[in-house]
């Protein structure tokens, strides 16, 4: 369903460019800027699903659980963006394992408060969002610039208008 002027695949799909946008505008340590992308990277499959591939079913995608598992087993991000949209919508106390345990799953989230602010090189202790998966903490930022290149890439190797 088209939501305000939002019509199309693409058009969702520049709907993810501006929430990147936005969180390097905060200087990648807005959580809100960080789960509305990984919301937007998730709920793009339906728009594709629905704008592209169902109208060309194939035998690589014949409906949208397919392609959803599909993207599920080929891009890893997407299983995060998936668990960190679930997660942003069901509350859970305690933190940590509200995501499960299984192994690829995101255990924890949180903010690494470092002496220095995000502009700074990498090389010395600054501040970020941080994503923990198989006991692995990933910046934020990394996981929602992976998704956008990889839609980038889908949208261009299927030449979705």
């Amino acid at each position: 369903m088209p939501v305000f002027e939002i019509k199309t695949a693409r058009q969702f799909l520049e709907k993810l460019h501006e929430e990147q946008a936005d969180f390097e505008r905060s200087n990648f340590l807005s959580s809100r800027h960080a789960i509305n992308a990984a919301i937007t990277a998730y709920h793009l499959h339906e728009w594709v699903w629905a704008d592209f591939a169902k109208p060309r079913r194939s035998t690589l995608w014949p409906n949208k659980k397919a392609f959803k598992a599909h993207l599920e087993s080929t891009w890893r991000e997407f299983r995060l963006a998936e668990q960190l949209t679930d997660g942003s919508k069901h509350f859970a106390l305690g933190g940590g394992g509200q995501f499960g345990a299984q192994p690829g799953d995101i255990s924890s989230t949180g903010v690494h408060g470092g002496s220095f602010g995000p502009g700074f090189s990498r090389a010395i202790d600054t501040s970020y969002l941080w994503v923990e998966v198989d006991r692995t903490r990933e910046r934020a930022e990394d996981i929602i610039s992976r998704l956008v290149q990889l839609w980038d890439e889908f949208f261009a190797s299927q030449r979705i208008p």
